[in-house]
């Protein structure tokens, strides 16, 4: 058993991170994951959330947004369908999001057009975002 886990972070468009951790947590759908080196093979579908990377005293912390998660052994394989370093969120902008997502609810009553599900998704990610950032959704 190796004392640290490879974690490879990738999106649809790009590789984020490959690197070594000696923890990594996850936002899995049913709850927090914790992988340690030696964790056994798990499949994990992922939800909203903060993706945790600790190696000694350094974490470093990224917002993610749905995918899959494969741990085994000391690797962790995470495909996200959107992953980006919490200190590089745009807050102006998340709290934009929010507010279209909410202006889309609020009209969703009236208006059947409207999908409800992809605007509470986009309003989920929003308010994460701000939460991630230290913003607090208002």
């Amino acid at each position: 058993m190796a004392d640290k886990l490879t974690l490879k972070l990738v999106t649809p468009l790009a590789e984020v991170v490959a690197g070594e951790a000696d923890m990594v947590v996850l936002p899995a759908h049913h709850g927090e994951l914790g992988v340690l080196p030696g964790h056994d093979r798990y499949m994990a579908l992922l939800s909203v959330g903060a993706l945790r990377m600790t190696s000694g005293t350094d974490t470093r912390v990224f917002f993610v947004a749905n995918g899959y998660a494969e741990v085994g052994g000391d690797e962790v394989r995470v495909l996200a369908e959107v992953c980006e370093p919490v200190a590089s969120i745009d807050v102006a902008r998340a709290k934009s999001a929010q507010q279209r997502a909410e202006e889309r609810l609020a009209k969703s009553a009236s208006d059947a057009d409207i999908d409800i599900r992809r605007a509470q998704a986009a309003l989920t990610r929003a308010l994460m975002r701000q939460t991630l950032a230290g913003a607090g959704p208002h």
